[in-house]
């Protein structure tokens, strides 16, 4: 069967190789640029890369393309005068994305026998506790550079364990690749909305059509057989056994196998939030989103092809409880029409010490907004679509073997919480959803 997927895969490729050499054809005439490619499994590179790809489109750079790893074709990408940008993410113990897989195979194949031109750079994203820290990037780095193509900025690792995550990393990097290429500095960004938002009136037809939930691309929602605490209430840690009902579906898997869950916010949470920070907005409104510019994640994309209230966007696709980085606090200085917040909002971002502060409170995007009002009445619906990333899938361990169950996955989960610098209790998004939600399905 893989065998089959990987050959049905190359033969899409060719198939769309006319459309995608025209593209490049067209773009050639815009001298030097950029090609980013990604190769992302839960969709946090692939924010990433599009974050980016914004980012020196803004800054008066030409950004020829911005795709999977899956759609590059080294030899043509590498023999140009453009910089070939590399984001990959790590997979169980040091593999390589499934994006990567057909490029690194055709690097592979390559074994030196064809020397490549051009300059290329590689970040990777990964988490410093596993032993193979970033270990597609270093492979795909080592590997670019044995075939010939000069190594224009050396290897960044985005580590998830960070003070400010993968972002303090990027942070540095990111000056480095615009000097390379010739950005403007960031004062001078063009700003350019990549969403258009129409409202609809809320009918009665409307207060009466049936919930549906928003499925990411290439997930499926099963029904929850079990969400039970398996540790008594007197106990300190809260221990949970999930089931989930796979008989309807494809699925095989082994015991240890990962998978992926999207998480959702608490709707009392949302509702929390829209009756004491975001007053300014309608949460029953019905929009309909229109994305307007390539650099928008794949997620949101296919979730915008449908109109839905307001509320739905903050409970299923807004990541509005996680953690800011710098980068938020220095957008939201932009937006405020406020300069007294926007003041003290520029000095949070510029100020380790403060910054810090802050990290050690566990304050989430929710917070800073309840800290900081006026700025909050400055963000409308695309603001919050442009600056508040997108809830983050997580992927848990199967702890059931498909040989003796194998119409369900059964999962293992300890709630996530901790106390902050100031002793208050607090607890991971996704598992305060699997905790304390009372959902009959799950993607």
């Amino acid at each position: 069967l893989k065998k089959y997927i990987m050959q049905r895969h190359k033969q899409l490729l060719a198939a769309s190789a006319e459309v995608v050499h025209a593209v490049d054809d067209l773009t050639s005439g815009l001298g030097a640029g950029v090609r980013v490619y990604y190769a992302s499994d839960t969709g946090t590179t692939e924010q990433l890369a599009k974050r980016l790809s914004g980012i020196l489109k803004r800054r008066g750079v030409v950004v020829k393309t911005c795709r999977g790893m899956d759609e590059l074709d080294l030899a043509d990408s590498a023999n140009s005068d453009d910089l070939l940008v590399l984001m990959t993410s790590t997979c169980g113990d040091g593999d390589m994305p499934s994006a990567a897989t057909t490029l690194w195979e055709q690097m592979l194949e390559m074994n030196g026998s064809q020397k490549l031109v051009g300059r290329f750079c590689v970040f990777g994203l990964g988490d410093s506790s596993y032993e193979h820290f970033c270990a597609a990037a270093v492979q795909l780095d080592a590997k670019v550079a044995e075939l010939g193509m000069t190594r224009a900025i050396p290897l960044a690792k985005g580590d998830d364990r960070a003070e400010d995550g993968w972002a303090t990393t990027f942070d540095e990097w990111l000056p480095r690749l615009c000097g390379e290429v010739g950005a403007k500095p960031e004062d001078e960004e063009e700003y350019e909305a990549i969403f258009e938002i129409t409202s609809f009136p809320v009918t009665a037809v409307d207060k009466n059509l049936p919930y549906q939930r928003i499925v990411p691309p290439g997930s499926l929602p099963v029904p929850v057989l079990e969400n039970r605490r398996l540790t008594p209430e007197s106990y300190e840690r809260d221990i949970r056994h999930i089931a989930l009902d796979v008989s309807a579906t494809d699925l095989p898997f082994r015991l240890g196998d990962a998978l992926t869950l999207y998480p959702k916010n608490l709707e009392s949470d949302v509702d929390v939030l829209f009756n004491e920070v975001v007053t300014h907005l309608d949460r029953n409104e019905i929009v309909s989103v229109k994305c307007l510019s390539d650099d928008v994640p794949a997620r949101l994309r296919s979730a915008f092809k449908a109109r839905m209230p307001v509320k739905q966007i903050f409970v299923e696709l807004l990541d509005i409880f996680g953690k800011p980085g710098r980068s938020f606090y220095r957008q939201l200085a932009r937006l405020s029409r406020n300069s007294e917040e926007a003041g003290v909002l520029r000095s949070i971002a510029d100020s380790d010490d403060k910054f810090k502060e802050l990290l050690d409170l566990s304050v989430s995007f929710a917070d800073v907004l309840r800290r900081f009002p006026k700025s909050a009445e400055s963000m409308t619906l695309v603001n919050f679509l442009e600056i508040i990333p997108l809830l983050k899938p997580r992927l848990y361990s199967i702890a059931n073997s498909s040989f003796y169950t194998p119409n369900k996955v059964e999962l293992t989960v300890v709630i996530n919480r901790w106390q902050n610098s100031e002793g208050d209790l607090k607890t991971g998004t996704c598992t305060r959803y699997l905790g304390f939600s009372n959902d009959k399905t799950m993607c």
